[in-house]
């Protein structure tokens, strides 16, 4: 998350909606009195701060930052946030996750059956395989057993977006990342020399949205069905 007190405005951090490359992006024209939350080597660390001191950190929703900063705070202020089609974002962290299981798995000499098998023990001593979407992804033989795995339900990477950018006093303004390309949005927020980076991609990919079965596709649309409706998604 970025709360800018110079330029006024929060960005919310949903998952894999490419907040990662904002934050990068905006990090060398942020000024003194700027709070970055992950992202960034300085941001981490705060975020690890933050989390403990305030419960905010990286990802938190506008509810949790509103929690903090109090409603009042946040009166003309701008609140945004990058959202994506549900479609995209599920198989960009089913490619996420998977790239960083089957990389531990290969770097260690091992393979996924092994790791499920022995996931009480690994888990306990690595803890990127605690994470409920990685249990899900080493549960499951395929995307369809991975979106509908129970472990992922508990994920905040599969929350809705539109839950996490709303509440009683306060509504984001969605930014869908398919339709930043020739926009001039972020130009205008931060600086006209303002380039969005490509941070944080996938370590492999193992599935694409566009190849996504038509059943997995509907099954998504309706769990989503908030952000589907929410954000003009068919």
């Amino acid at each position: 998350m970025i709360y800018s007190r110079s330029r006024r405005f929060v960005f919310i951090h949903l998952h894999k909606t490419g907040g990662t490359s904002f934050e990068q992006g905006y990090e060398p024209f942020a000024r003194w009195d700027d709070l970055i939350l992950g992202s960034t080597p300085h941001g981490e660390q705060a975020s690890t701060y933050f989390q403990r001191r305030f419960g905010l950190y990286k990802h938190s929703g506008l509810e949790e930052i509103e929690k903090v900063i109090g409603a009042e705070a946040l009166a003309g202020f701008r609140i945004l946030a990058f959202v994506r089609h549900p479609r995209a974002r599920i198989a960009s962290l089913y490619n996420f996750v998977g790239g960083i299981v089957l990389g531990w798995a290969e770097k260690n000499g091992t393979t996924l059956p092994a790791i499920r098998a022995a996931w009480e023990t690994l888990s306990a001593q690595h803890g990127q395989l605690r994470w409920p979407a990685s249990r899900a992804f080493i549960e499951s033989d395929d995307f369809s057993g991975f979106i509908r795995n129970r472990h992922l339900h508990y994920d905040a990477a599969f929350q809705s977006q539109a839950a996490k950018t709303r509440t009683a006093t306060h509504v984001a303004e969605p930014l869908r990342i398919e339709d930043l390309a020739g926009s001039s949005i972020l130009q205008d927020l931060v600086d006209p020399s303002f380039v969005l980076p490509h941070a944080n991609r996938s370590q492999r990919i193992l599935i694409r949205s566009a190849d996504i079965a038509p059943v997995d596709a509907a099954w998504l649309a309706d769990h989503f069905r908030d952000d589907m409706a929410a954000f003009g998604y068919d």
